[in-house]
């Protein structure tokens, strides 16, 4: 009864017609085509042509009136002003907006082009044979550095004092694009054969690199390696993108990081920005992860002076949200709020449809599973002479499961029994089936036992008693709402605009519809 919220947010994203028919109008307010489209996909796993026509055009859109009239009346009632309502919606919009900003300045913008991944396959034909010595800290990279300019015999380093996984090959290293950092490929592909790099900072420490030799090599076609080579320089391009529009944000806002004495206490303020903006050191957390932390608020101060939440479709979605959230405060609130319902309507419900509450018959049944029909047929013959079922399975099963447990498969019902296997109902206890085909092979099904279908207890099925009773009473109350409100609501239907909205998206047969495919 009331829309899935995930569905609600997702109708965005669904395939409308081109164009946006006005269909109606419910006091004054448009219902559009798209608003026709939209609950039909819902119910239609997505897809949005009406396979029958007018008639079932029409049936939705008597949908969307109903439901359109109760959204009316939860505005009419102020539940759009409902704290609970302002806040959800407002912290929609907001996470929309930053993430739409998220996607502007860093993904559109770090995203290569053709040109840029030419580029990178014209320039990377050489393959790098280096000696590499990674250190912890800046003072050991110097001294390393220093000492293999003054002659130290370079493998004593890499042997010794390196931590890279090189280190049990004297530091030797074969390297080319995309294995190592951007920065450490600047300064290394840079150098020429016995040249010695300055100290590179990596993620890994500080580094030295000694370039022995370059090899050239026969590049691939590019339409082989044009994908790698786009993901690698992406995912480049995000890190770079992600730290220029940072430094934008904390440029523009003025963001000050404060000296914090040791034994500051838990509120003191660790940085500033422009608006009021402050870190409490509570909030801080590690010292590696107060710029993320003070990245947040700012984003959320861009998108909001840039105003990102009139972006249509935010507008839109966050409006369907909040129509979604006042509509079910209307059903909490009002609609379904005075129901009442006594034990005599559970009673009453289960005596008048006494039906519904049957236990179906089950089967408790064992199977021998052959290889061939041949096998099976003869394994048949076998049990016919008098063997018995359970040695057969023993000797002859060919299910490591089900042989393992004398061929027992278990209790079926009717309703889950596969259409090839429907004759075991007609069996009688004891009785056994003929071979029968499935995709596992050839089946001999035996029932063991068999339990009548019976008619439940109320106290057995009470609980889904009452889960009926609530639904068809809150059925009945919703109905007895849009009746009132249809009554008193000014509906106007466009005829004409309705047969050429259904022209336009009715099912001509030349495709089957998505969910038939599903």
């Amino acid at each position: 009864m009331r829309r899935n919220i995930l569905l609600a947010i997702a109708l965005l994203s669904l395939p409308i017609a081109a164009d946006n028919f006005t269909l109606a109008k419910v006091n004054g307010e448009a219902v559009t085509s798209t608003d026709a489209v939209n609950p039909f996909s819902d119910r239609h796993s997505g897809h949005a042509k009406f396979l029958g026509g007018n008639a079932e055009a029409r049936e939705f859109l008597k949908i969307v009136i109903d439901d359109r009239l109760l959204v009316q009346e939860a505005y009419a009632l102020g539940l759009d002003q409902s704290p609970d309502v302002q806040r959800l919606a407002s912290e929609l919009e907001a996470k929309r907006s930053e993430e739409l900003l998220i996607r502007q300045e860093i993904d559109e913008k770090a995203k290569p082009s053709k040109a840029d991944v030419k580029k990178i396959w014209d320039e990377v034909d050489f393959v790098y044979q280096v000696r590499l010595i990674a250190v912890d800290t800046k003072q050991e990279a110097d001294e390393v550095r220093n000492a293999i300019l003054h002659g130290t015999d370079i493998e004593l380093f890499a042997r010794d004092c390196s931590h890279a996984g090189s280190r049990t090959h004297g530091g030797h290293q074969i390297v080319t694009w995309a294995e190592m950092e951007p920065a450490w490929e600047r300064v290394v592909f840079a150098l020429q054969p016995g040249e010695i790099s300055p100290v590179i900072a990596t993620k890994n420490g500080y580094e030295v690199v000694l370039v022995e030799n370059r090899v050239e090599f026969e590049r691939p076609p590019l339409e082989k390696v044009s994908e790698r080579i786009e993901g690698v320089l992406l995912q480049r391009r995000l890190e770079e993108r992600k730290q220029q529009f940072s430094d934008e944000l904390w440029s523009k806002y003025h963001v000050v990081v404060l000296p914090v004495p040791s034994d500051a206490a838990p509120d003191t303020v660790v940085a500033t920005w422009d608006g009021g903006g402050k870190l409490l050191l509570k909030d801080a957390g590690k010292k590696n992860e107060l710029r993320p932390t003070i990245n947040a608020p700012l984003v959320a101060l861009e998108a909001k002076a840039r105003t990102i939440a009139a972006t249509p479709a935010i507008a839109d979605e966050v409006r369907k949200y909040r129509e979604y959230l006042i509509e079910g405060a209307l059903f909490r609130d009002h609609i379904f709020k005075e129901l009442a319902i006594s034990d005599d309507d559970h009673r009453k419900y289960y005596d008048e449809h006494q039906a519904e509450f049957v236990a179906p018959e089950e089967r408790k049944v064992s199977q021998i599973l052959s290889s061939s029909e041949k096998d099976a047929l003869a394994v048949r013959q076998q049990l016919a002479g008098g063997m018995d079922f359970v040695a057969a399975v023993r000797k002859f099963s060919k299910d490591p499961v089900s042989a393992t447990q004398d061929g027992d498969l278990g209790w079926i019902t009717p309703n889950k029994v596969p259409a090839a296997f429907k004759d075991v109902l007609a069996l009688k206890q004891g009785e056994m089936s003929k071979p029968i085909s499935s995709p596992g092979g050839w089946h001999i099904i035996k029932v063991m036992e068999i339990k009548p279908a019976h008619q439940l207890a109320f106290d057995e099925v009470k609980e889904k008693v009452k889960a009926k009773v609530l639904d068809d009473k809150r059925k009945a109350s919703r109905a007895y709402w849009v009746e009132k409100l249809r009554a008193a609501a000014s509906i106007e239907i466009d005829d004409a605009a309705i047969k050429e909205f259904v022209k336009a998206n009715e099912y001509n047969g030349n495709a089957p519809p998505q969910h038939a495919l599903q």
